[in-house]
């Protein structure tokens, strides 16, 4: 997994990562409607990227979140890993950037940081970007369906699963009690 986190760090500050906040755009509204249904107010971003969604597009007051943390292993400015529980923990185009072997550690890793709620928004279809190993930068491809059953097995708060495909139109999302 080392090994794909230096990828990583390579596309953002050698290619400039992806440079937009597109997926957690896109799904802004249903993670606002999923805040509210819990009641949170504290939130982490498990993969935030560049974290442009906070910075220029202010999705934190949009939301009403009292309390944000970003993360991401492949952006040195939010690499440090969350030490406290947030009421809400989102991860959105993450899952199917994390090699299979580990994939099911990292979700097991987001249930620890969750008290009320977490999100998934997974890609189910090869990403327009290529790593600077050549690689596509989405290896790890389910469908909707394989998504939902994996994630069922770690589940410990309510869950939503959202997939999307081809031109990120949404194919899935379920919500998980």
């Amino acid at each position: 997994m080392t090994d794909y986190i230096d990828q990583y760090k390579k596309f953002y500050s050698e290619q400039g990562g992806y440079g937009n906040a597109d997926p957690v755009m896109r799904a802004k509204d249903s993670i606002k409607s999923y805040l509210e249904k819990y009641k949170c107010k504290t939130l982490l971003d498990y993969g935030c990227g560049a974290a442009l969604q906070y910075s220029k597009y202010r999705l934190d007051e949009y939301w009403d979140i009292a309390r944000l943390y970003c993360y991401d292993p492949g952006v040195e400015q939010f690499e440090k890993k969350p030490t406290e529980k947030y009421e809400a923990v989102i991860n959105t185009d993450v899952l199917e950037h994390i090699p299979e072997a580990s994939v099911y550690d990292v979700i097991q890793d987001i249930y620890t940081y969750a008290d009320k709620f977490v999100y998934f928004s997974i890609a189910t279809v090869p990403s327009r970007a290529i790593l600077p190993n050549g690689e596509n930068a989405h290896c790890t491809l389910k469908t909707h369906t394989e998504w939902v059953n994996i994630i069922k097995r770690y589940k410990t708060v309510p869950t939503v699963v959202r997939c999307t495909g081809g031109g990120l139109k949404v194919i899935g999302e379920d919500l998980i009690e």
